[in-house]
């Protein structure tokens, strides 16, 4: 028992070598407009791969004002081996953006029969949103928040 909880703190806190030269390559193939469902497909493949053998890796999706961002959500969850440690939702303008957003996440974890809860990463990046910020923290499915 002594040796699993010492494995789980040597994991490492970010990405192995074979999965930062991954994300690499993924940032060098960066989604042009109109190719928004190959580039969460392609996210999708890194999820539960050999280069995320931890579980902890997390995908951004596209903003609220976008009209990607439910199509990348949907593609992802439905693609992927494994569900994403959490889902980052940028640019938050309100309390209503991010409460749509994080229910879209939940209603399709449900929908796919992905059993653990996907937690969201807020990134607070408009003055809306900053001055919601404890209206932002209180929404359940909301994880964590980064200011920008």
């Amino acid at each position: 028992m002594q040796a699993k909880a010492d494995q789980e703190v040597a994991r490492p806190a970010c990405a192995t070598r074979p999965g930062v030269r991954r994300h690499l390559r993924l940032r060098g193939r960066r989604a042009q407009v109109g190719q928004e469902a190959s580039h969460a497909e392609l996210v999708a493949s890194f999820l539960g791969s050999e280069e995320d053998r931890f579980g902890r890796v997390g995908v951004r999706i596209h903003d609220f004002q976008n009209r990607a961002w439910h199509d990348d959500v949907r593609i992802i969850l439905r693609a992927a081996k494994k569900a994403p440690a959490y889902v980052t939702l940028p640019k938050i303008r309100s309390v209503f953006d991010a409460a749509e957003m994080v229910a879209f996440v939940e209603a399709s974890r449900c929908e796919f029969g992905i059993k653990h809860a996907i937690l969201c990463h807020l990134l607070i990046e408009t003055h809306g949103a900053l001055a919601e910020v404890f209206e932002l923290t209180a929404l359940p499915g909301v994880e964590a928040l980064s200011f920008g």
